[in-house]
């Protein structure tokens, strides 16, 4: 079937698809455990790809043959209801060291292999194994053209499958980003509820927070990394919330989520 849209001028489309009953129940009925069932998707394109590059046999010009371009997609199938993880990238899963300026940040994205934060992907594995249907989504601040990079590095470092939201180099500022990223997601599952995970180093604590405050009852938690000394939280913007709906951790084995309690209450 042909997509409802076009890409741009980038070569980028943003599109919604609507898949048979058949499709997605064949899914369900493959998927076992707490795991979300996954359907796999190939994309072609409607045109041949751009020729790049001419080989010469005999003093004659031989130009290949064209083909479309394909491509392939893991879909996520998640519950209307349940819970979901909301997670920064750049120093909550992965080292960027953005508090040390742009030139730590360049070397750490273009000139060094990426490195996971120790212990974060044991910890959203464990929950993704405790949790039924938990879904996650990465939401960061990097350009679209690191989206295979950062997926590959999830994937290696054994991160659960989720969806990347990320910011064209020539899109909004960066808090305004994540606020619409996560409005986004909020309005896409508004019967699902979520713990939002950042770090220190970009005033997630503070966009989390309002986001708590501006939607009741949406977030579970508000889980903060401190991500060096000279970056603390403080910890007067959680003023008014209750002692349990937000931490502030170093490590990753210091973090706590009450799944079972998180469930009573929503239930109640």
């Amino acid at each position: 079937r042909l997509l409802p849209e076009e890409t741009d001028g980038r070569g980028r489309l943003s599109a919604e698809v609507r898949l048979p009953a058949a499709q997605v129940q064949a899914a369900l009925s493959r998927a076992g455990g707490t795991a979300l069932p996954v359907l796999q998707m190939e994309v072609r394109s409607s045109l041949p790809a751009f020729v790049d590059s001419i080989q010469e046999e005999d003093d004659e010009a031989v130009v290949p043959e064209s083909s479309p371009l394909v491509a392939f997609a893991s879909i996520l199938l998640v519950s209307a209801d349940g819970f979901g993880v909301i997670s920064d990238i750049d120093d909550t899963v992965k080292v960027t060291e953005v508090f040390l300026g742009k030139d730590q940040i360049v070397r750490n994205t273009f000139f060094e292999e990426f490195r996971a934060v120790q212990g974060m992907a044991d910890l959203f594995t464990g929950w993704a194994e405790q949790v039924p249907n938990l879904s996650f989504e990465f939401v960061s601040n990097s350009p679209p053209e690191l989206l295979e990079p950062l997926r590959v590095f999830l994937r290696e470092k054994g991160f659960p499958g989720a969806p990347l939201h990320l910011r064209p180099l020539n899109g909004p500022l960066r808090a305004e980003h994540k606020r619409r990223s996560i409005e986004r997601i909020l309005a896409q599952f508004p019967w699902r509820r979520f713990v939002l995970i950042g770090d220190s180093g970009e005033g997630d604590a503070a966009l989390y927070v309002d986001i708590y405050r501006r939607f009741p009852g949406r977030v579970v938690k508000v889980i903060i990394r401190e991500v060096d000394v000279s970056r603390r939280v403080d910890e007067a913007v959680f003023d008014g919330l209750a002692r349990d709906v937000w931490q502030v951790f170093r490590e990753a084995s210091e973090v706590e989520v009450s799944w079972t309690l998180a469930a009573a209450a929503a239930s109640g």
